[in-house]
């Protein structure tokens, strides 16, 4: 990831659910390189914090778990075309990089400017978590700003136009 930064010259990183946690590492890996870090759906942990450890991996690797563990506010704007486009598309993670423990070091990584996106969460739901300590990276980071999504867990599926619309402008500067 970070050899995709150095080839560009100062990107906006996105990451979604828990892929938050990988954006958030390419900031401290690259905080004078990355212009923006958006995180959609989802916060990254702190450092020495497991990655993604939700789900009981099996054979070595976590699946899609199925619906279940996302029914309501998650996946409530899904319908069966977009559950089944979704999970057939989903990748199983490797258990040793769901239950890898992530290193952050770079304390500039909080000086990056980071965009929370919030689809299944409000914007006021999320600075609630940060200011009573459920997201420590986030607490400490100089320049968070909101966007709320009126949509569920999965934007790019169920809103792609105005999520565009909205990395888009936070690409820009807008």
């Amino acid at each position: 990831m970070v050899a995709e930064i150095d080839r560009a010259e100062q990107p906006l990183v996105v990451g979604h659910s828990a892929a938050c946690t990988l954006a958030w590492m390419a900031a401290d890996r690259r905080p004078d390189s990355v212009s923006q870090v958006g995180l959609i759906g989802g916060f990254p942990v702190a450092d020495g914090e497991t990655y993604a450890d939700f789900f009981e991996p099996i054979d070595g690797a976590m699946a899609f778990p199925g619906w279940d563990p996302f029914e309501g506010a998650d996946s409530a704007d899904l319908d069966a075309t977009a559950r089944a486009r979704i999970a057939s598309g989903a990748v199983p993670v490797l258990e040793r990089v769901s239950r890898g423990v992530v290193n952050l070091t770079d304390p500039r990584r909080f000086d990056v400017p980071t965009l929370m996106i919030c689809p299944e969460f409000s914007a006021d739901q999320a600075k609630t978590w940060i200011a009573g300590g459920k997201v420590p990276e986030l607490a400490a980071a100089k320049h968070l700003s909101y966007v709320d999504i009126d949509t569920g867990h999965w934007p790019m599926i169920s809103a792609p136009l105005e999520l565009a619309s909205v990395l888009s402008g936070a690409a820009t500067g807008e």
